[in-house]
C-alpha cells in the first residue's frame, strides 16, 4: 500500500510535466491521459521504476506500461480497453516493458479470451486429464517413477495443445484452476491403483510458477 501511495503521488505531482491527469484503478493498475510523447513516457516509467527500487524489489516487480492513441470516433473507455490488452502483453515481455497497441494485439486477446471461455467449459465437461510418462533409471530400463502430463481432450476427439493453452492460463491467472484438477485427478487414480493391490511408484505433478 505504501509503494502504491508514492506511485500515486508521483503520478499526481508530475500532471503538469507531461500535461495530463493521472488516475488509480484499483489493485495494481494506474491510467493516465497525455498527449503521445514517448520521451516522456520513458521519463513515467524510469521515475515509477526508481520508487520500486526504493523497495529493495526485484525484476519481477517492474512496471508494465500499456499505450493506447485515442483515435477520433474511439470511446474513452475503449482507448482504456486497448491500452489494458497493451499492458498484458508488456508484462509478458521482461525485455519491453512499454508496449503500444495494435489491431493485431487485438485479435489475438480475443482468440486467448475465447480459449478461457472454453477452458471453462472443459473443467465442467470433464475435458481435462492426465497421460503418464515413465521415468526410468537408466541401468536397468526399470520404471522408477512417472511424470503427469496434462491434456485438454474435447468430447469431440479433439486434443488442445498445452503449448496453446497453458501459456494463455498463466496468464491470465487460471493455472491453478489446471493445476488443482490434475492434483486432484493424479491422487483419485493413485488411490484406485492402491485398492487394486497394484504396486505404485512416485508421480511427479508440474505446477506452474505462477
Amino acid at each position: 500500500e505504501i509503494l502504491l501511495a508514492k506511485v500515486g503521488a508521483m503520478l499526481a505531482e508530475r500532471e503538469k510535466d507531461f500535461a495530463g491527469i493521472s488516475g488509480y484503478f484499483g489493485k495494481d493498475d494506474f491510467a493516465v491521459i497525455m498527449p503521445y510523447d514517448e520521451e516522456k513516457i520513458r521519463n513515467l516509467y524510469d521515475s515509477m521504476r526508481e520508487i520500486i527500487y526504493e523497495f529493495g524489489m526485484t525484476t519481477g516487480f517492474m512496471p508494465a506500461f500499456g499505450v493506447a492513441m485515442i483515435e477520433k470516433g474511439l470511446a474513452l473507455v475503449d482507448a482504456f480497453d486497448r491500452a489494458t490488452i497493451a499492458s498484458a502483453k508488456a508484462k509478458s515481455d521482461i525485455r519491453n516493458r512499454i508496449c503500444t497497441y495494435s489491431d493485431e494485439m487485438q485479435f489475438l486477446a480475443q482468440k486467448e479470451y475465447r480459449l478461457l471461455s472454453e477452458f471453462m467449459t472443459a473443467l465442467k465437461n470433464d475435458e481435462i486429464t492426465f497421460y503418464l510418462q515413465p521415468q526410468c533409471r537408466a541401468s536397468n530400463g526399470k520404471v522408477v517413477g512417472v511424470e503427469a502430463l496434462a491434456r485438454w481432450i474435447k468430447k469431440d476427439g479433439t486434443i488442445v495443445s498445452p503449448g496453446d493453452f497453458i501459456p494463455v492460463l498463466e496468464k491470465y491467472g487460471f493455472i491453478p484452476d489446471l493445476d488443482q484438477i490434475i492434483w486432484e485427478k493424479v491422487c483419485l487414480s493413485l488411490h484406485e491403483w492402491m485398492e487394486m493391490g497394484r504396486k505404485s511408484v512416485p508421480v511427479s505433478i508440474n505446477v506452474s510458477r505462477a
